[in-house]
């Protein structure tokens, strides 16, 4: 099994100005990040906008994932109908995936049962290699914990702020890979409570961050992580904003001063307005402050 502890990078798509998936941008910003200290992926998250690609796309993204992190582990996101995701899952795992990360379903009315029948045909196509994402108790917690232990998964993305739920689940299964699935605004509290390690959106424009929260959290330094949490609260907070619409186009707006032209996110993702794109530049200017980013002038890539 791939090392699945410590910091997860859930990968920006970058378009063209026509709206086209910008192949060589996400090469480039890939190899920058392995350059960076990433050494975990997850081509097509949420915040690649997954909701937004076709299946060729994510098994491509997949496919130049593996080729710009060739020691890296790649987990690729699938989901949404059975057999289109069966399809997806199989083809994702032949271009390069260590494994699948399910979406959280959007079925309106699936049910524990038929939700666990979905994920076991899924861990099947994957030959188990499945990562659960969890962004609401409609994925309940005795179901993952079942799909854990049976070894129909192998780690679970919680993105649900519930901490008591989180660690009464996690009690259940000590030694299963619980993950924070809610960035660097949530990992201290989710590390504390046994979570191994967390995702991050950020680190996609400034992973020394990132990596060094993975570095302080590995060495039990609150202290410090504690401080990197509060260089980063008022950007993820922002992300949180309008039930999350602006989670992504944040990300993308700090990725162009990193340095990167990535165009803007497909509809139904918008850009985010000048007020809150000044917010974005007064945290990117904060952590240049701390030497925690590099001037866009010095990146190379973009």
């Amino acid at each position: 099994m791939p090392d699945l502890t410590g910091l997860w990078l859930t990968n920006v798509t970058p378009f063209t100005a026509e709206g086209a998936v910008d192949h060589d941008a996400f090469s480039e910003h890939v190899a920058w990040l392995v350059d960076n200290g990433v050494e975990r992926f997850v081509p097509a998250g949420n915040t690649g906008e997954y909701a937004s690609l076709d299946a060729a796309e994510v098994v491509h993204l997949t496919e130049l994932t593996r080729e710009s992190a060739p020691n890296g582990v790649v987990v690729a996101g699938v989901g949404g109908p059975i057999g289109p995701t069966l399809e997806l899952t199989r083809a994702a795992m032949a271009a390069g995936a260590d494994a699948v990360m399910v979406h959280h379903p959007v079925h309106t009315h699936a049910g524990r049962d038929g939700l666990a029948a979905y994920f076991r045909q899924i861990a099947e196509a994957a030959d188990g290699k499945v990562v659960l994402y969890k962004r609401s108790h409609r994925v309940s917690d005795d179901l993952v914990v079942e799909l854990l232990r049976e070894g129909s998964a192998i780690a679970v993305k919680y993105a649900v702020n519930d901490l008591i739920a989180f660690k009464r689940a996690q009690i259940q299964l000590p030694d299963a890979h619980w993950i924070c699935g809610t960035a660097e605004l949530w990992a201290p509290f989710f590390q504390l409570l046994g979570a191994v390690g967390f995702t991050s959106g950020l680190g996609n424009a400034a992973p020394r961050i990132s990596v060094a929260m993975e570095d302080a959290l590995r060495r039990n330094d609150l202290g410090r992580v504690m401080e990197l949490r509060e260089l980063v609260r008022d950007l993820e907070e922002l992300r949180a904003e309008e039930d999350s619409a602006k989670n992504v186009p944040v990300i993308r707006a700090a990725m162009e001063l990193a340095g990167y032209r990535i165009g803007p996110p497909r509809p139904p993702l918008a850009e985010l307005s000048r007020e809150d794109a000044l917010r974005v530049a007064r945290s990117w200017q904060a952590w240049t402050a701390a030497d925690l980013v590099t001037a866009a002038s010095d990146t190379g890539p973009g």
